[in-house]
Order: C-alpha cells, then sequence, then structure tokens
C-alpha cells in the first residue's frame, strides 16, 4: 500500500514539474522605477566609428527590436526615434 501512494505521489510530483516547464506562464520584467516589460533582450551589433562590438542587455515590450533599433533610440536627438525600453546592461 505505501509503495503504490509513494508512487503516485512521486508521478503527481512528475506531472507537476513537466507541466511547470512545458507551460511557463507569463514571465514579465520589472525595472527599479517599477515599469513592467514582457521582454528581455540581448542585442549586439556595431555603433558607428567603433572598432569593437557592444553589446546592450534591455528590458522591452517589444521582441523584435534589432541593435540599430536600439542604438537609435539612444543615440537620436529625435524624440520619434526613442524607443519605450530600459537598459540593463552596456558590455
Amino acid at each position: 500500500m505505501n509503495k503504490k501512494i509513494s508512487l503516485s505521489i512521486i508521478s503527481l510530483l512528475l506531472l507537476v514539474v513537466i507541466l511547470l516547464f512545458a507551460f511557463p506562464g507569463n514571465k514579465t520584467y520589472k525595472d527599479p522605477y517599477g515599469n513592467i516589460y514582457k521582454y528581455k533582450l540581448t542585442v549586439t551589433g556595431t555603433m558607428p566609428n567603433a572598432k569593437a562590438e557592444t553589446t546592450f542587455v534591455i528590458l522591452s515590450n517589444e521582441a523584435n527590436l534589432t541593435f540599430d533599433d536600439v542604438a537609435n533610440s539612444f543615440l537620436s536627438s529625435n524624440s520619434n526615434d526613442h524607443l519605450d525600453i530600459y537598459l540593463v546592461t552596456v558590455k
């Protein structure tokens, strides 16, 4: 009887773990100001006149941003080019 209960508990725990990995839910990211973002992106490219690549780690609500989009958002003086992103790190 104890073997059946133990086996049932182990089977149930295994099922829960499999479901958690198969359906991770809605993961969100929060910046220090409390703003919520859907995606944490890492984009790599070369800045204008740079010799080495730069990597930005950002929080964004857009999943398909490119390095050029992010760099232009930081460098442009045109407010229409600015994106709703949060810069986590620059490498």
